[in-house]
């Protein structure tokens, strides 16, 4: 028996290699896999409206149908919460942590599961022609992403930016109509 371990341990470490031969590629795919979703929009506002906006979670039920609840502060190192409505299907809930954040530029987030299931999200608002470029930039890795399809998630991001946007102009006409109060302060006793 004792010199049949060797040669035990002989084939099986053949069969390890056979077996990655013949499969190693397909499991090296599933985890490298990934689905890239990027959407531009331009909301004719500056970004300090569109940041302001963006930031406040609290007030997303009222606009954003996609993804009304999400629990957290933007701030590094906070964790936010998702729930994602999708077309098909149950909701997702999809838990990122803030990596960084430039006020009223950029917020990076990233969460996942190992290899399962990784993801960094981005925000970046630029001025552009009188108004904001805003970049949602998403980038899903791992082997439960091996079938996915970007025009899966593509259609909702562009949603929600159309979203974003109206809710910033319907912010900026309800504060135009807004009586202002040119009197100087004074104190009441």
């Amino acid at each position: 028996m004792i010199k049949l371990l060797p040669l035990l341990t002989l084939i099986a470490a053949g069969v390890v290699w056979l077996a990655w031969k013949v499969f190693g590629s397909f499991v090296k795919a599933a985890f490298l896999a990934s689905v890239t979703v990027h959407v531009e929009h331009h909301i004719p506002a500056p970004p300090a409206e569109v940041w302001a906006v963006l930031i406040d979670r609290a007030a997303y039920a009222e606009w954003n149908r996609i993804n009304p609840h999400v629990y957290g502060t933007f701030e590094v190192g906070n964790s936010i919460i998702t729930k994602v409505f999708k077309r098909h299907g149950p909701p997702m809930i999809k838990s990122t942590t803030v990596v960084s954040m430039i006020a009223g530029k950029e917020i990076v987030q990233a969460g996942g599961s190992g290899g399962s299931l990784s993801y960094k999200h981005q925000w970046i608002l630029k001025p552009v022609d009188g108004g904001t470029l805003l970049t949602h930039h998403e980038v899903f890795r791992g082997y439960k992403v091996s079938t996915w399809d970007e025009e899966d998630f593509e259609p909702g991001y562009q949603r929600f930016m159309q979203a974003l946007g109206h809710r910033v102009i319907s912010l900026q006409s309800t504060t135009a109509t807004q009586p202002i109060d040119t009197q100087e302060p004074h104190s009441v006793r």
